[in-house]
């Protein structure tokens, strides 16, 4: 492969082509692969520098990383820096193949991920797997990082359990998701995960996994099940620890347009749709 013409006759040999735009001016814009750490970074970084600065740009998309962790720590300082509130978003498709040298993204650039602040792991990805494999491979919750689906728009309730919705690209919509953390307030929330001991909900189901947004008021419980039937399951939840007076809860099924209906809520027996899940928001009425 030797990428776009003007790189084969002026560079010839010795050379790593990587994205090409043919759509871009007359002769297309064409880059190349450069070492982790190079002096080509300076002017990168300050190029950057110059764009906050000069043009207000707040935020930087990374469609894979080609340097190392050192330069990533300049660009975060850099960034924080020249303004306030700058973000890095960070994507890469599953490389977890022989021709990617089977690493997956996660392993591979995890050393850069304290300087990002949201992931988007997307093409490749089966978002019919295990739990294990979601924790590990497609969510950033582990980092502290929110992340986002890609591959036919993920699973909506699945990625609830791990703090994650899909990102509003092509077909894809998240809108009603987003609505939904609107009307619960989500922002502040305390999120505790289905794997943590502190997580005041059990189902007695390892089939179907509920993950807590916690409010001083309220609660929103993510549940979703990993199987191609539907589930009943006995939602046991610690109210101490919810924080809620179990004799003033008022249990909501929020309508989310196209994923679930308004409803009446038993939690002694649940009904979970297969391959989908289920969203609960629990108040304290007075």
């Amino acid at each position: 492969m030797t990428g776009h013409s003007w790189l084969f006759e002026h560079l010839r040999t010795n050379y790593d082509p990587a994205w090409h735009d043919p759509t871009v001016g007359t002769d297309g814009d064409m880059s190349i692969r450069t070492q982790g750490l190079s002096r080509w970074h300076n002017y990168y970084i300050e190029g950057l520098n110059f764009l906050i600065k000069e043009y207000g740009i707040r935020g930087l998309y990374l469609d894979g990383v080609g340097y190392d962790r050192e330069i990533m720590k300049r660009i975060r300082k850099t960034m924080d820096r020249a303004a306030d509130s700058c973000l890095i978003d960070f994507h890469s498709g599953n490389a977890f193949e022989p021709a990617y040298g089977l690493n997956s993204p996660a392993n591979n650039y995890m050393e850069l991920f304290p300087y990002v602040n949201s992931l988007w792991l997307g093409e490749g990805y089966d978002y019919n797997s295990k739990p294990d494999y979601w924790l590990v491979e497609i969510s950033g919750i582990p980092m502290g990082l929110y992340g986002e689906m890609l591959q036919s728009c993920g699973n909506a309730f699945r990625g609830m359990v791990y703090g994650m919705s899909t990102r509003y690209y092509g077909s894809c919509r998240p809108m009603n998701i987003w609505k939904l953390w609107d009307y619960f307030g989500i922002s502040g929330s305390e999120f505790i995960g289905y794997w943590d001991d502190a997580n005041p909900v059990k189902k007695g189901n390892d089939e179907v996994l509920a993950s807590v947004y916690l409010q001083n008021d309220k609660a929103m419980i993510a549940i979703g099940n990993w199987t191609d039937k539907d589930q009943i399951i006995n939602l046991d939840i610690d109210w101490k620890k919810l924080g809620i007076n179990a004799k003033n809860a008022k249990i909501e099924v929020p309508e989310i347009f196209e994923l679930q209906s308004p409803a009446m809520a038993d939690l002694k027996k649940l009904n979970i749709p297969a391959s989908k899940g289920l969203i609960l928001i629990i108040k304290d009425s007075f």
